[in-house]
């Protein structure tokens, strides 16, 4: 499955509806050498799921605990029959018999079941997975607080048709907020991009003030640490934004490669009387 399932990412084709954001914003901290890179190399990072700082991110497994009856044991031996029947028909009637005893043995105890399957979906999810997050707003106080080191870094806008034409990455994805899991029963028959996005597409309701926009990619391999970075042309980039607390000298560093780039600069300040972030195109800076 794991192996089918990296031909259906790279073959997908992005998110391309009407509700695709125009801008693709990731928020960056000057101070950090790899962060400057987003800038100085155009570099971006595909990150696997097990360094994102939430436990839960594509971290949603199937639900064994849904096969509460033989009927539904059953269903799921001759579902798996079903996709493995070349290999099967190699085997005699005994070994059949008894590779069907041990199936149905094992689902005797569920929790065994789910725990494994756990387990094993995690490791390959963080193997080999890249993801990418940005986020779809320019102005989000919580999001430069967190990520832009306090309002003292800087924002960089992609552009999302860009990037959804290049080739480059699998998939994109606009990110679903809940308080439950989404179901993903064994026993359902659905395609395999489908029931991958509801493993990497979902995320708590209090991570929804991130406007979360994910590019995905998937080597069923693993992906070795130098194939997790991705450069993009300069064009790719169609702004920058300076957090209302950037020092002097950050700012003169980021319109020194802004200008040899020609990007636009944005400068952020506060609203008078609101909580609420402004931003002026910074003109003439070369």
């Amino acid at each position: 499955m794991f192996i089918y399932l990296l031909g259906i990412i790279k073959n997908h084709k992005m998110n391309n509806t009407h509700s695709s954001p125009i801008t693709l914003y990731k928020y960056r901290d000057w101070s950090n050498e790899l962060h400057k890179k987003i800038l100085t190399q155009n570099e971006l990072f595909m990150a696997p799921p097990s360094s994102f700082n939430d436990p839960f991110d594509c971290m949603i497994p199937k639900n064994y605990f849904l096969l509460d009856t033989d009927e539904k044991v059953n269903q799921l031996m001759e579902k798996i029959e079903l996709k493995n029947q070349e290999k099967l028909t190699l085997l005699d009637f005994d070994s059949k018999k008894k590779l069907n005893g041990d199936f149905k043995k094992r689902f005797n105890d569920l929790n065994s079941v789910q725990k494994n399957h756990e387990s094993l979906l995690f490791k390959q999810t963080s193997e080999c997975y890249g993801i990418i997050s940005f986020s779809t707003k320019w102005d989000s106080l919580l999001m430069w607080s967190h990520y832009s080191n306090n309002h003292k870094g800087f924002s960089v806008g992609f552009n999302e048709e860009k990037i959804r034409n290049s080739g480059l990455f699998g998939s994109g994805i606009n990110i679903q907020y809940s308080n439950d899991f989404p179901i993903r029963n064994p026993l359902e028959d659905m395609h395999p991009m489908e029931d991958a996005m509801l493993q990497l597409g979902y995320k708590s309701k209090e991570w929804s003030y991130e406007k979360e926009y994910r590019l995905i990619n998937l080597n069923a391999d693993g992906i070795p640490k130098s194939e997790r970075i991705i450069k993009l042309p300069d064009d790719f980039i169609s702004e920058i934004v300076l957090g209302i607390e950037i020092t002097e000298k950050d700012k003169f560093e980021i319109l020194e490669i802004a200008r040899l780039k020609k990007i636009k600069v944005y400068q952020l300040s506060k609203e008078p009387f609101k909580f609420k972030l402004l931003r002026t195109e910074i003109k003439n800076y070369a």
